[in-house]
């Protein structure tokens, strides 16, 4: 015999709510995150071009699933940000390290603040629930 007690209308439109409020949570956060892949493309190639590292542009990928941002890049990128390079002092090309924390920052910012009531409505409304 099966126990488990049958679900009311009330208990039914509480879960099916709270699945789409999930939905749309998971909608927007995956919107910002591909509209921070943007800005941070878009900073990276305006520091880069011109630069004897503008090669390093085809080697930065950013990829967005679901709600997980994902950025490949080659490891001189990474180190460009550095005041010595091979022990010689130089102009750093601030492509890596500030530009991660100015993106993130930006990004928590509309995750916090940004997610309003006419935002959920209308995100509800593109997705038609």
């Amino acid at each position: 015999m099966n126990n488990v007690p049958a679900l009311d209308n009330s208990a039914v439109a509480l879960l099916k709510s709270r699945n789409n409020l999930e939905k749309i949570q998971n909608l927007y956060i995956q919107r910002n995150l591909e509209a921070m892949a943007e800005e941070w493309a878009d900073a990276q190639s305006k520091l880069l071009t011109g630069s004897q590292f503008a090669d390093l542009l085809n080697k930065s990928k950013f990829k967005v699933t679901g709600t997980t941002l994902s950025h490949s890049h080659s490891e001189t990128q990474r180190f460009i940000d550095m005041k010595k390079w091979y022990g010689r002092k130089r102009k750093p090309i601030k492509v890596h390290n500030t530009q991660l924390y100015i993106t993130m920052n930006r990004l928590l910012f509309r995750l916090r603040y940004g997610f309003t009531r006419a935002v959920r409505e209308q995100i509800a409304q593109t997705i038609e629930m």
